[in-house]
Parts: structure tokens; sequence; C-alpha cells
């Protein structure tokens, strides 16, 4: 899976998405073969008010919920 893909995938499904960015790429110890880990960053806001913890956490779940579905055979570290 290429950081595009994944990229392409999260802004489709972030509300509130204002920011994104990569932050690093790992493959070997811990993970199995032929898996790597991804990091990412996302930037929250809202236009008229600051977001609550629950609404954050919401757009993180609905971003990894639609990665998982994506991308068959991947799983949340």
């Amino acid at each position: 899976v290429r950081w595009s893909e994944v990229e392409d995938v999260a802004k489709k499904n972030a509300t509130l998405l204002d920011g994104l960015a990569f932050e690093s790429l790992y493959r070997g110890k811990g993970l199995k073969p032929g898996m790597k880990g991804m990091a990412f960053s996302m930037q929250l806001r809202s236009p008229e008010r600051s977001l609550t913890d629950a609404e954050a956490n919401a757009v993180r779940d609905d971003v990894v919920k639609a990665l998982l579905a994506a991308f068959p055979g991947s799983e949340l570290r």
C-alpha cells in the first residue's frame, strides 16, 4: 500500500480534515512478514468552534474503519 492510497481514503472519509501528513514507515521486528507500519497525523478543524474530544475521536474512528475496509489484511497497531 502506498501513502498516496492511504491519503486518498483518509481524505474521502474524514470530515473536518484540515491537514494530513505522512510521519513514518516501519518494516522490521514486531511486524508480520510482508507487513509495514505507517504513521500519519491528521489536523482537524471546524470553522465555527473548537471540536470536542468525542467529535475528534469519531473522525479518527471513521478514518480507521475506512482504511481497514479499503486494505484487507491491514490492522491498527
